[in-house]
């Protein structure tokens, strides 16, 4: 490899094997995951550390969460 810059993630593997990369937060929470095809998905959470939604390498959101405790809303 060859020239200048910042490399922000490198993942290096045999052309015939598939790899998918996990990053966890300091509160060992996932919080993004780069699959096999390259795509990244992403995980954000609350104060309580529930999972509050997922979204794409865009930013689009794929799955939101809601949680309801009685008359306590998200």
């Amino acid at each position: 490899i060859t020239g200048s810059g910042n490399i922000d993630e490198l993942r290096l593997h045999p052309s015939t094997a598939q790899m998918t990369t996990y990053t966890y937060d300091n509160l060992l929470r996932l919080i993004a995951e780069c699959s096999v095809n390259s795509t990244i998905t992403y995980y954000d959470y609350d104060s309580f550390n529930r999972l509050l939604d997922i979204r794409d390498q865009f930013g689009n959101m794929r799955k939101v969460f809601e949680y309801n405790y009685g008359e306590l809303s998200r």
